[in-house]
């Protein structure tokens, strides 16, 4: 299921993944980002992923987000991905390697649970404010 997290700057879209992953949840979250970007050259996303439960998340909700994310990649600058296991803390490092190039201003960070308020603060840096 997804939340959606209040009070964020406009060109930020932050969620909360809880439980499950479907693909009723990817296409929600499509829905969203494509929103954003009609108004916003460039996206920040705050993911806080730290109560997704891998083993109620489907294959085809995971290619469709992936699929997805390799066809907006370039308009979203900053991601936070907030977690709160090595599990999740390595998969972040590895999608990093693809997705990061600053070059081009693109970064993506995890953080731990307990540093959820730095997330906010980095990517709401150079957002716009509602």
């Amino acid at each position: 299921m997804v939340k959606l997290i209040p009070n964020m700057p406009e060109d930020v879209l932050a969620f909360d993944i809880i439980g499950e992953y479907r693909i009723k949840d990817v296409k929600i979250l499509e829905r969203l980002f494509l929103n954003k970007t009609r108004n916003h050259k460039k996206v920040n996303i705050l993911a806080k992923i730290d109560k997704l439960d891998l083993s109620k998340t489907t294959l085809k909700a995971f290619w469709e987000d992936f699929t997805f994310a390799l066809q907006y990649y370039k308009d979203v600058r900053k991601m936070a991905i907030v977690g709160s296991n090595d599990f999740q803390r390595y998969l972040i490092k590895l999608d990093s390697w693809f997705f990061d190039n600053k070059k081009h201003g693109r970064e993506e960070k995890y953080f731990d649970i307990k540093e959820i308020k730095d997330a906010h603060s980095y990517v709401s840096k150079e957002a716009v404010i509602a």
